[in-house]
């Protein structure tokens, strides 16, 4: 190894991860695989040789989709530069690495990032796919290194997400078994293949490693069933007190992650694993724990405004984290969730953006939060409904770190309107305005999670800012953003007094939405919301196809359209769609559509457990109708009167199942009591609700 080698590599450390993303995509861009390899190569070098690999830009560039911005390069370009980039060097450790990498990003997609029981059946098995995917390319990395930290980084995360594959586990007990692979029905196969595994170049492996990496020890008889402590292990010899795989492993081991402990986290923080730790990375292992707990303290989240024996409680809890030592991405989430308590649970909006201010203040390279930032978030909120703001240089950097991120639609949204209007610490320059929000056009097409661009709209408009909302809305709905189409159906239409918000005192002066209302744009970006899919916008258009003389649902096209917006709009997880779909189906529709609107709509609503309690009682109330009039069903008041009581259990306050559970339980008029007299028959158990036959 030449002289020169490592102050190359520790100059090249000095450009920081934004520079070096950059750097590595347009390489990447242009196929320069070679050129890659190199960076790489001297990142890990200059990883090893740094005091302290935790400050070292190779381990996030090494954990996120650093070669590719996945909302601009398509999935098929992205599997074909890491083939060439394996097929150039098979020996490889970084070509591995990263086709490693992006396979386990693929995996936790497929997954999505809603609870375990939320998940389907073809998303787990997509997502063990490529999560079997990514433990071939990190088995053959290790292949090529023996010092292959990120690697065990990675499948420490792998395991605590998924469950690893069936023959690796063989493999550390010291046998083959290269059949235990996934396992699915044939039409769980058949969706999982073609909606997620083709088009991402995932295809079922036909073969898997006969043998472990050499050198890679099998695991003791107490790691057989669960290897995630064995990675984090095998990481610390490798790199002994790295504080990344340290933290990660307490993440992970938060009770509702794997159902661990406070007290397991504190433990392991005093334990072997981080014996060699000084106090401020002591203490960022614990916090992760803490966080936790002070973060989920009441119904997973904050104590709420009021409930003083809570608050005295969390504030005499939480105050000694304030004079912790702990390093600066540490000291700013304490900070964070300290202004967040201050916002939400006291009501000191102007104090929660003070401490807000300090917290970023903290890590000034990296200002710009993420889109999965609860806190983040928080100050987005307390600056816009309270119209409140931090120094001018903060908001400057931090929108500034937003553009060159380039990575959440959200804060790039913001940042258009500030420069679009010169607010919030930046001098006005439209010309910029339109180029980021270009960008965030892009991003906000591919982006699923975080604070979304709609709700920034709504927040807006919200906060008086109707101009600006309306310039973010209408510059995002003419580049075919559906969910700001049908947001400006919202933010434009004629409301009723009731619908209007409820608003802070600083808001108030400046709300004054009239002179923006327009009924005709407005119907006008709704339907083009629907035609491009956004399920709010298809449910409201189909919403209006049941109430405008214009259509006339029994002629077939608009039966049928209006039917489709419905169950489109519940396909994309607006429950009610199914509920209004069906309504339509026993108004409108033929005897057979009103028998399956019963029987393979309104019934399965109403007896799913995993669907929201509201839907589901919506659900009840049409089938207690359907009985009470004999609409497709046997008329029985009977069973009307089970299905009315199941949803008025669910939703208690609701208007209308209030007034049919009166009629139907004689609260309603003389005929209606001679009506319900005169059906009071008993259907077969299959008619009611579970356990309410008798």
């Amino acid at each position: 190894m030449s002289v020169s080698q490592p102050s190359k590599a520790q100059q090249l450390a000095t450009h920081g991860v934004r520079a070096l993303r950059d750097r590595l995509r347009t390489l990447a861009a242009a196929g320069d695989v070679h050129r890659v390899e190199m960076i790489y190569r001297l990142l890990e070098q200059g990883w090893w040789e740094a005091a302290n690999p935790d400050e070292h830009p190779y381990v996030p560039l090494c954990r996120e989709p650093a070669l590719f911005d996945g909302a601009v390069v398509p999935r098929q370009e992205r599997v074909a530069f890491l083939q060439a980039w394996v097929q150039a060097y098979p020996d490889s450790y970084h070509a591995h690495l990263m086709s490693g990498a992006c396979a386990h990003i693929r995996a936790r997609q497929f997954r999505g990032r809603g609870f375990a029981k939320e998940v389907s059946a073809v998303q787990w098995l997509a997502a063990t796919v490529a999560a079997e995917h990514a433990v071939v390319h990190f088995c053959e990395a290790m292949r090529c290194n023996p010092r292959a930290a990120m690697v065990y980084l990675h499948m420490y995360e792998l395991s605590a997400r998924f469950t690893e594959p069936g023959w690796l586990v063989a493999l550390f007990a010291g046998r083959s078994d290269p059949d235990a692979r996934p396992e699915g029905t044939e039409e769980e196969w058949q969706e999982a293949v073609g909606t997620h595994l083709m088009p991402s170049g995932l295809m079922p492996l036909d073969d898997v490693p006969a043998a472990l990496p050499p050198g890679l020890p099998l695991r003791a008889e107490h790691d057989a069933k669960d290897g995630r402590l064995y990675w984090v292990q095998q990481a610390t010899r490798a790199r002994p007190d790295w504080l990344e795989i340290l933290t990660t492993y307490a993440f992970y081991r938060t009770p509702r992650w794997s159902g661990g402990s406070h007290e397991e986290i504190e433990q392991f923080a005093h334990g072997p694993l981080c014996a060699g730790l000084g106090e401020p990375a002591r203490n960022a292992v614990r916090w992760v724990g803490a966080h936790d707990y002070f973060s989920a303290f009441h119904e997973w989240t904050l104590p709420p405004p009021g409930a003083e024996s809570q608050l005295r409680r969390w504030q005499a809890e939480f105050q000694p984290w304030l004079t912790m030592p702990l390093p600066p991405a540490q000291r700013r989430s304490v900070l964070e969730l300290w202004a967040h308590f201050h916002g939400y649970s006291l009501d000191q909006p102007a104090k929660a953006v003070e401490i807000y201010a300090q917290a970023f203040a903290q890590t000034p390279a990296q200002i710009a939060f993420e889109s999965d930032s609860w806190n983040g978030h928080d100050f987005l909120y307390q600056c816009l409904l309270h119209r409140l703001a931090g120094p001018p240089e903060l908001m400057r950097t931090l929108f500034e770190q937003a553009v060159a991120n380039n990575d959440y639609a959200g804060l790039l949204g913001w940042a258009a309107v500030a420069y679009r209007f010169g607010m919030w610490g930046v001098a006005a320059d439209p010309a910029r305005a339109e180029v980021i929000l270009a960008a965030c056009a892009v991003r906000t097409a591919e982006e699923l999670y975080g604070l979304q661009t709609d709700t920034l709209e709504t927040l807006l408009w919200e906060s008086g800012y109707h101009e600006q909302a309306l310039y973010l809305a209408r510059g995002l709905a003419e580049r075919d953003c559906a969910t700001s189409c049908a947001c400006l159906y919202n933010l434009l239409r004629e409301r009723e007094p009731d619908e209007e918000p409820v608003l802070s005192a600083a808001v108030v002066p400046f709300y004054k939405p009239h002179p923006h209302r327009n009924q005709q744009e407005a119907m006008r970006w709704l339907q083009r919301g629907a035609e491009l899919g956004a399920p709010n916008a298809e449910y409201s258009f189909a919403h209006q196809m049941t109430v405008q003389p214009a259509y006339d649902l029994r002629r077939p096209e608009h039966y049928e359209r209006c039917k489709e917006l419905f169950f489109s709009a519940a396909r994309k997880g607006l429950g009610m769609g199914g509920v209004r779909g069906a309504r339509v189906m026993i108004a409108h529709g033929g005897h057979d559509e009103q028998l399956d609107a019963v029987n393979k709509v309104l019934r399965p609503y109403a007896l799913d457990d995993e669907l929201d309690a509201y839907d589901r009682a919506c659900a009840m109330y049409d089938l207690a109708k359907a009985y009470r009039d004999g609409s497709s069903v046997p008329q029985s008041q009977h069973v009307a009167k089970a299905w009315i009581t199941r949803a008025r259990e669910l939703a208690p306050d609701d208007h209308w199942i209030i007034k049919l559970h009166a009629e139907l339980h004689g609260g309603g008029s003389l005929l209606g009591s001679l009506r319900n007299a005169l059906r009071h028959n008993r259907l077969a158990p299959e008619h009611y609700p579970p356990g309410m036959h008798d």
